[in-house]
């Protein structure tokens, strides 16, 4: 029997598999899905599948159903497996986001992660769902390494948002970094989004665990960042709320994340005068 399916909670652990590149993939020239998976979600599945892969490449497939909870992706697997070069004994890791889309992580014959070559024509979407923040919101991109990103603010162009901001301001490093005002928000605690655009074009990472820490302190917090590209959202998640709590942040504080290692994250705190 399958399962309903909802991903609105962003601390969501979304459900995995991973399948092994056999010679029978190959020569069939499609790949079977779990039959647990189906039996648990495949009253979910769409008959239209998308594969989307670390850097935003997405990929449509026909999925195929029969009896016994047996299902496979067909139409579509064969030009994805010959652009990603997969072969025998590769392994592939897929993420259930929602309905039709899955993310995957492709790993070679010595279990690395590949690097995934761009698919011809694609040109990523760079451009932030200012609908998830409902309130002001900018974001300057001067020289595409920082970028400056206002989480939403029931005191929209509010001066005492502006004295957080002030010292944020005189903030530079040659490092990619990018800034946050935390919001006023249901939820803060368990989620905060973050932008698109920096996670593209620094590949932190999708749906990967990042590291945050802080000036002056060892202690480094594991933190998931979900990307859910269907909704052009991206977000901390599980660890969020510790890093939160740990640094006793508050309502209008600013945080600017700067970029100092793969997948870590320095985060330099201005805090509002009222905190």
């Amino acid at each position: 029997m399958g399962s309903d399916f909802k991903t609105d909670d962003p601390s969501f652990n979304y459900p995995r598999f991973f399948k092994i590149i056999l010679h029978d993939t190959i020569r069939e020239g499609r790949l079977a899905i779990p039959k647990k998976f189906v039996a648990i979600y495949g009253n979910c599945l769409s008959n239209c599948i998308n594969l989307i892969v670390p850097d935003g490449t997405k990929w449509e497939m026909e999925l195929s159903k029969s009896g016994n909870y047996e299902a496979w992706l067909q139409k579509g697997w064969k030009e994805f497996s010959e652009h990603y070069s997969l072969k025998h004994s590769y392994m592939l890791v897929f993420e259930y986001q929602d309905k039709s889309n899955f993310h995957v992580f492709i790993f070679d014959t010595t279990l690395l992660e590949i690097e995934y070559p761009r698919k011809p024509n694609f040109i990523p979407n760079l451009e932030l769902n200012t609908s998830q923040l409902n309130g002001s919101t900018e974001i300057e991109d001067s020289d595409s390494k920082n970028i400056e990103f206002e989480g939403k603010c029931n005191e929209s162009n509010g001066s005492t948002v502006s004295q957080s901001l002030e010292a944020a301001e005189k903030f530079s490093s040659a490092n990619p970094w990018f800034k946050v005002v935390l919001p006023s928000k249901k939820g803060l605690l368990q989620a905060l989004d973050i932008p698109n655009k920096f996670v593209l074009e620094h590949t932190v990472g999708c749906s990967h665990t990042v590291k945050l820490m802080v000036e002056g302190s060892k202690h480094c917090w594991p933190t998931k960042l979900h990307v859910i590209w269907k909704r052009n959202r991206t977000s901390f998640g599980r660890g969020w709320r510790a890093f939160f709590t740990d640094n006793s942040l508050k309502y209008r504080d600013v945080c600017v994340f700067e970029l100092v290692a793969t997948k870590t994250l320095k985060v330099h705190i201005f805090r509002h005068p009222s905190s």
